[in-house]
């Protein structure tokens, strides 16, 4: 009997855009069932987190930017609760998204995580990247690793 499916960890990438692969490939291979999606999103931004913490100004951008990907995330949760589907969204900011993400899925308890690939040279397509690789290494669970599609 194939396992049951209770909290899917969902990487969100880019939350404001259009197309969200590891969101569509969780829904698409879990249609009909019963389950919770978590979304993840790390809003880490080398230029932001290496400023001085008392600059007002950067700290009024860390912010702004920070609002804006709540709302984004929840129009995607809202999305998710129109076409039936239990969802929760989950922000960071975190230089190593990977550790942040298994520490989601321990606190979870997730049954898998769905997460979108980085386009990379031809090269690198043959080869994990340093944080792809940390997440399979470090996962409490199995990791589905999803690139976009090519059209």
């Amino acid at each position: 009997m194939p396992k049951r499916f209770d909290t899917v960890l969902v990487e969100v990438a880019a939350p404001g855009d259009d197309e969200h692969p590891a969101l569509a490939a969780a829904e698409q291979c879990l249609s009909g069932e019963r389950v919770c999606f978590e979304l993840f999103h790390n809003l880490y931004h080398k230029a932001l987190m290496d400023r001085d913490p008392a600059d007002a100004v950067m700290a009024e951008a860390r912010e702004l930017l920070l609002g804006e990907r709540r709302a984004q995330l929840g129009k995607l949760v809202a999305r998710l609760g129109a076409d039936g589907i239990r969802a929760d969204a989950n922000l960071c900011w975190a230089p190593d998204g990977w550790s942040e993400l298994t520490r989601l899925a321990e606190q979870k308890r997730a049954d898998v995580i769905v997460r979108p690939v980085q386009r990379r040279s031809r090269w690198e397509r043959w080869t994990l990247g340093n944080a792809d690789w940390q997440l399979v290494r470090y996962s409490p669970c199995p990791v589905l690793l999803v690139k976009k599609r090519l059209a």
